[in-house]
């Protein structure tokens, strides 16, 4: 039982809130809180995975960051990205190249509490 409350401990003492807001057909806003022993750098990384999951599974391919904003004393990092359709903006961030190789796996599993990206 005490291995079971370990682990417990463990996942709430590194977790994230993640909120996913549409501005638009193809724009974003992502907020992603980092709680415990997430730190600033962790929720940016998060934040630009969660970005690059939601660009795929809205149907598009790659993004730019429009705007961004950071509050250093709850580590929380906000962006806005507009979304692309392949070929559609040649300097776009490719999403799927983002997450790498087993791309389709973690859209398919991404966990929107661990703080780890």
């Amino acid at each position: 039982m005490f291995g079971v409350i370990g682990v417990a401990l463990v996942l709430s003492a590194c977790s994230t809130t993640q909120t996913v807001v549409p501005l638009a057909t193809d724009t974003i806003q992502v907020t992603v809180a980092a709680h415990g022993e997430c730190d600033l750098e962790a929720a940016r990384k998060i934040a630009a995975k969660r970005i690059a999951v939601e660009t795929i599974r809205r149907g598009f391919d790659a993004y730019t960051i429009t705007g961004s904003s950071s509050r250093s004393f709850n580590p929380q990092q906000e962006y806005t990205a507009r979304l692309y359709k392949a070929g559609e903006r040649p300097t776009a961030l490719d999403a799927r190249a983002m997450l790498g190789t087993g791309w389709s796996k973690v859209v398919a599993e991404h966990d929107e509490r661990s703080c780890r990206a």
